[in-house]
């Protein structure tokens, strides 16, 4: 089902803003071979702080791995 997703989100991103909120790497796998903007959500001193990954840095990552991975590997948080 999560690849189905993925393509629903994909094709409705088109022609509007698709906003997706996961802890499941696998549903990040089933973005494969895209680069969607991406988010990460980290929570320190009692704060939530919100970061948007650099496209850049993330697509050099992406040629390598996906993001599921990323997610798994912790690299996803680390990335500035």
């Amino acid at each position: 089902m999560l690849p189905i997703i993925a393509e629903h989100a994909i094709n409705a991103s088109r022609n509007a803003q698709v906003i997706l909120t996961t802890h499941s790497d696998q549903l990040l796998d089933a973005f494969r071979g895209t680069k969607p903007e991406t988010t990460v959500v980290s929570w320190t001193d009692g704060a939530t702080t919100l970061r948007t990954l650099d496209g850049d840095q993330l697509g050099y990552w992406l040629r390598n791995y996906t993001l599921g991975e990323l997610y798994r590997s912790g690299e996803l948080e680390a990335m500035e």
